[in-house]
């Protein structure tokens, strides 16, 4: 579920022991997320968003991703999320 590349980077940036933020665009119920907490590649994560238009789905993320911090709205349309305020922007 993980690809290679991005367990890869995710490797690299905690071997570089310094805090990183994330998020994932289009998140979903979470799954990827979960994925990578659940492999310990979040573990220098300062920061972990999941953005998704539906409601319900942030809701379930959040659930399902305690963890992480939930954010309703579209990924064509980006005005609440700051240019630059993250390290690693995913989107499956």
């Amino acid at each position: 579920m993980v690809s290679e590349l991005l367990e890869k980077l995710l490797r690299h940036l905690n071997d570089l022991n310094k805090s990183f933020s994330i998020i994932d665009l289009g998140c979903g119920d979470g799954a990827i997320l979960h994925a990578l907490h659940s492999k310990g590649l979040l573990r220098n994560a300062s920061r972990i968003v999941g953005l998704d238009i539906s409601e319900e789905r942030i809701r379930r993320l959040r659930r399902f991703c305690p963890f992480a911090e939930g954010i309703t709205g579209d990924v064509c349309d980006l005005r609440q999320v700051p240019d630059s305020s993250f390290d690693v922007a995913i989107s499956t």
